[in-house]
C-alpha cells in the first residue's frame, strides 16, 4: 500500500485515480488543490476532467518531494542501470521478444 505523508496527498491521489469525485469535495479541499477561484468555478461547471489532470500533476510533484511513498518502490531503485544493461543491435528499433526476455531476466528480484 502507498504511504501518504499528508492527508491532502491521499485526497489528490484518489481524485487522480478516479476513486473520488470533485463534486463531493468540500470547498476547503478544492482550494487546497486549485488556488484560483475562477478555475474552481470552471471545474464546478462540469469540467471535472480538469481537476483530475491537476490532481495527477500534484501527485507527481508530491512523489518527487517524498510526500507520497510508493509501496515496494525500493524494487525499482536500480531500474535505469538494469535497462542500460540490455544489449541492442543497431537494426533493433522496437521491443523484440529477445529484448523483452532480457528485461524480464534482469528485473528478477
Amino acid at each position: 500500500m502507498n504511504e501518504f505523508h499528508l492527508d491532502e496527498g491521499k485526497r489528490f491521489f484518489d481524485l487522480a485515480c478516479g476513486e473520488t469525485d470533485w463534486k463531493y469535495w468540500p470547498d476547503e479541499d478544492k482550494r487546497a488543490l486549485v488556488k484560483k477561484p475562477d478555475i474552481i468555478q470552471a471545474i464546478d461547471l462540469e469540467n471535472e476532467d480538469v481537476a483530475r489532470i491537476i490532481a495527477i500533476d500534484r501527485v507527481i510533484e508530491y512523489i518527487k518531494q517524498g510526500k507520497i511513498t510508493i509501496a515496494d518502490s525500493y524494487n525499482f531503485q536500480d531500474l535505469g542501470k538494469r535497462i542500460k544493461e540490455v544489449q541492442l543491435c543497431e537494426n533493433e528499433g522496437f521491443l523484440t521478444d529477445k529484448i523483452v526476455e532480457q528485461l524480464i531476466h534482469r528485473w528478477k528480484f
